[in-house]
C-alpha cells in the first residue's frame, strides 16, 4: 500500500498585499461619495432643504 503526503503552503504576503489594495480602494470610493454627497448637499442647503440621517 502507498500513503501519499500532502501539505499546504499559504503565502500570506500576497494576500496582504492584496487587502491593502482593495481597502485603499475602497477609501478611495468613500472619498469619492462623499465629494458628490457635499456637491449635491450644497444647492439644497440653500434652498432650506435638509437630508435628514
Amino acid at each position: 500500500m502507498v500513503t501519499y503526503e500532502i501539505t499546504a503552503e499559504m503565502n500570506l504576503k500576497k494576500i496582504i498585499a492584496e487587502s491593502r489594495e482593495v481597502a485603499q480602494a475602497l477609501n478611495e470610493f468613500a472619498d469619492n461619495l462623499e465629494r458628490i454627497e457635499k456637491k449635491y448637499a450644497e444647492p439644497q442647503e440653500k434652498r432650506g432643504i435638509r437630508n435628514e440621517q
